[in-house]
């Protein structure tokens, strides 16, 4: 038997899906029944390329927009050929215009740079070695080097927060979690394990601290609740009185998280 994780994951992007009816005397080429057979597909419009996913356990042809990178995928069954599949993104080709047009410009970190970190304000600069002076903050290196110390530093500071947030509500509760995992996620802000680990996305360092501190005391009611129901939200709501504020930025600004790019 698996493992139980209770998580919490982000507004993600709009999800459009259309079956598609196969005529009886069709004769489509034939795709490996496997999973994640990877496919592109050029697109005229921004963009200019699509990732196409056969998925053997998939009946429909499913869309998504990543709201971090801007990426367009599609899954699709493996016997639907590549045609329907272009008509399909062409179909639906204002939306993908309109949604593109809604996501927050790419943030590539570089000296000179203003990051909210923990809710305070600092400006990055260029150093001999990694150091915080007041609101500056000085990194070793250039590019991808500079961007790596950057990510780090926000990785050691999501969890110096965290650690404490969490440690602070399972006295709370008068629980003990098992111990804290931080990992760059796209799909959940934070997951409990039926073993009381907890799992957090070290961006959150990126949020207002009364956000992260939310999470965390989500994160550490599935200690006592390993669901969603109203004894689940009552214990939230002791923890984190304003809790429906800080889930409600999460939903209007979490994607800004994901739109600072640490890696090339």
């Amino acid at each position: 038997m698996g493992t139980m994780v209770c998580s919490m994951a982000p507004a993600g992007g709009k999800r459009f899906s259309r079956k598609l009816l196969a005529s009886s005397g069709s004769t489509r080429p034939r795709f490996p029944e496997v999973d994640d057979v990877s496919e592109t597909l050029d697109l005229p419009f921004p963009p200019g390329r699509a990732k196409i996913r056969r998925n053997a356990r998939s009946t429909r042809l499913t869309l998504r927009i990543r709201h971090d990178t801007g990426e367009i995928s599609v899954t699709a069954p493996p016997r639907v050929r590549p045609q329907e599949i272009a008509a399909f993104i062409h179909g639906h080709s204002h939306w993908i215009g309109a949604r593109m047009a809604k996501l927050p410009d790419l943030i590539v970190p570089e000296p000179g740079s203003v990051l909210t970190l923990l809710g305070e304000t600092v400006t990055l600069a260029e150093g001999a070695r990694l150091r915080r002076i007041g609101d500056r903050l000085e990194l070793p290196g250039q590019g991808a080097r500079f961007r790596g110390a950057l990510a780090g530093f926000v990785r050691v500071s999501a969890r110096t927060a965290l650690s404490e947030a969490s440690d602070r509500y399972s006295h709370q509760i008068g629980r003990q979690h098992g111990g804290i995992t931080l990992r760059d996620t796209r799909s959940r802000w934070g997951s409990c394990s039926s073993t009381g680990k907890l799992m957090y996305s070290w961006r959150l360092a990126l949020a207002p601290p009364k956000v992260l501190d939310y999470v965390a005391a989500h994160e550490v009611s599935h200690l006592a609740e390993m669901n969603h129901g109203p004894k689940f939200w009552k214990l939230v709501e002791s923890l984190c009185p304003k809790y429906r504020v800080h889930r409600g930025w999460l939903r209007d600004h979490g994607a800004e998280l994901h739109r600072v790019q640490f890696s090339e």
